[in-house]
């Protein structure tokens, strides 16, 4: 992915907005918590504090960050796999990330009636949804993989690193 492919994307949805995936959500709360936890936590272990500057710098050139209850959940239940005295830093890293997300509910009733729903289950059914409106950042392969082939716009983040 070139440069200029991104700051294309960018442009093109600076007004509608970027869905940031659980995975990188994630990444963005703990990092908020602490930085120096990105590396020890188990399900940030994967990321550098540079991705979480990556990620961080990415999303603020647009004017709405796009989430969903369904992610939202998933993140509040992986964030909770810290030691019990973190928790009350990292809900507040939560809030503080929540103040400039735009959260779009849709009936799971109505993500479950569609036909990707038992491929992919609820969370990426439905940013798959919103794949139509709205630009998706992830760093997961499938989801990404799958958008490309319906012809959506994804940046994953894995083509950024350096």
């Amino acid at each position: 992915m070139t440069a200029a492919h991104v700051i294309g994307l960018i442009a093109k949805y600076h007004a509608s907005g970027v869905v940031i995936d659980t995975n990188l959500m994630l990444l963005l709360v703990i990092g908020t918590h602490d930085a120096e936890r990105i590396p020890t936590f188990k399900r940030t272990i994967k990321y550098s504090k540079s991705d979480y500057t990556l990620v961080l710098d990415l999303i603020s050139r647009f004017a709405r960050r796009v989430t969903t209850p369904n992610i939202l959940t998933e993140v509040d239940n992986l964030s909770r796999q810290t030691t019990e005295d973190e928790h009350a830093s990292i809900s507040v890293s939560m809030s503080r990330i929540l103040d400039s997300l735009v959260e779009i509910y849709m009936p799971s009733e109505t993500v479950v009636g569609t036909p990707i729903h038992a491929r992919v289950g609820l969370s990426d059914a439905h940013i798959i949804t919103l794949a139509d409106q709205h630009l998706v950042l992830t760093d997961d392969f499938p989801l990404s993989n799958r958008l490309e082939s319906a012809g959506r716009d994804v940046i994953n983040l894995n083509h950024l690193r350096l």
